[in-house]
């Protein structure tokens, strides 16, 4: 479903180029959840954010169900992300003058679905992750899980085949994180979306299929199982 091919990553500056992202390599199946491990600053979110098509890659390329996103200009680009990739960061990033229903809706109406059709949408993915009491409901109002219930939603409205996830639990205690984690399996098993997740939390990786771990922007083994 997924193939991150020879992907480098160099910012330059005044004095040299930094290299983040050394030539990664790997696949992903259909349905696979994967975490993605290592220290602070060894390029995880940037590796993220070029699979996300976020970043465009130094060189190097990626392959979404055989199609190659980087060949698209930047407009088109923005219109297959959009559809094809959710994201969930550590913080939510929800609009603070919006409703849930109002903030799951936005990737539906920017794609230009009709507003009616767009909240059934939106409606229907915040039962799923538990929050069709809270629709009316605006950010300051939300728990902290409830938030990121929220993000979630948002990320999976326009029912994406990619979810990317960059510390989701990041900012929960460990009880509202574990409900966060147990719902990433739920929606895994029952809608089969592939996942990635970057995380320093143990108990995230381990409901993970499989994890690498990459250190000053390389993969240091290859997959493996916590099980």
């Amino acid at each position: 479903m997924l193939e991150v091919i020879d992907i480098k990553k160099y910012y330059n500056t005044r004095e040299k180029p930094i290299e983040v992202l050394k030539g990664i390599s790997f696949t992903v199946k259909q349905g696979e959840m994967v975490g993605i491990l290592g220290p602070s600053g060894v390029g995880k979110s940037t590796l993220l954010h070029i699979i996300g098509t976020i970043e465009r890659p130094t060189s190097g390329e990626i392959s979404i169900n055989g199609f190659y996103p980087f060949k698209l200009d930047d407009r088109k680009l923005a219109r297959f992300r959009n559809s094809h990739i959710g994201f969930v960061f550590q913080f939510h990033y929800l609009l603070p003058e919006f409703n849930a229903l109002e903030n799951t809706m936005m990737p539906a109406l920017i794609y230009g679905i009709n507003k009616k059709k767009a909240q059934e949408m939106a409606e229907s993915i915040l039962s799923e992750v538990g929050l069709s009491h809270r629709l009316s409901h605006k950010p300051a109002e939300l728990s902290g899980g409830e938030l990121q219930r929220v993000a979630v939603a948002r990320a999976l409205v326009l029912s994406p085949p990619l979810l990317l996830a960059d510390e989701p639990t990041g900012n929960l205690d460990t009880s509202t994180g574990e409900t966060i984690h147990k719902l990433l399996v739920e929606l895994n098993q029952k809608k089969g979306i592939t996942m990635l997740i970057v995380t320093h939390n143990p108990d995230l990786a381990k409901i993970t299929h499989r994890q690498i771990h990459v250190k000053d922007g390389r993969i240091v083994s290859p997959f493996f199982s916590m099980e």
